[in-house]
């Protein structure tokens, strides 16, 4: 290899960092901070803050950890559309998303929650893509600012209800 070859390849590694963020525009990089002040704001101690868990938490782990180990409800029902909890019915959404962060980080009140977190931020970000297609991209970026420090989403993006997963597919 010839000294300059090797010259240019320590450049484009050195510099690949930069370049990506070269190539992020001002409101893409003011997205990218709301993104991560959001998440931060959601995820940071989330099994310790709210104190407690709820008893609707705990059905929904309980059952996505069911699914996830035998395929059947608490009740014995396989791969239910509807699960039925303490006199009441459950949405699915919530608790067949919530089998994935249980299955990597095993049943616990962090990875039950964990599904809200991610339903939370991706709110934020339809709430960008509303206000960018029916405003414009300023709307947009300021609409998700306020949504992502938003102490009534933030709390309900703590703890795993299924108040939010109907809000996110209604703005996508």
């Amino acid at each position: 290899m010839e000294p300059r070859e090797v010259s240019l390849q320590y450049q484009s590694k050195h510099h690949i960092g930069l370049k990506i963020l070269n190539r992020l525009s001002k409101p893409n990089l003011i997205l990218v901070v709301i993104i991560l002040l959001s998440l931060l704001l959601r995820i940071w101690k989330v099994s310790a803050i709210p104190n407690g868990f709820f008893c609707d938490e705990a059905s929904i782990g309980y059952n996505a950890y069911s699914i996830l180990k035998n395929g059947q409800d608490e009740w014995g029902k396989h791969l239910p559309l509807f699960f039925k909890a303490f006199g009441e019915y459950k949405n699915p959404v919530a608790i067949y998303s919530s089998i994935l962060p249980i299955a990597v980080f095993g049943l616990s009140e962090f990875s039950t929650r964990l599904n809200s977190v991610i339903y939370g931020v991706l709110g934020v970000i339809a709430v960008y893509s509303l206000g960018k297609i029916i405003v414009n991209q300023r709307v947009g970026l300021i609409s998700s600012l306020l949504l992502s420090i938003s102490p009534w989403h933030v709390h309900l993006s703590r703890v795993s209800l299924e108040g939010l997963t109907p809000f996110v597919f209604l703005l996508l």
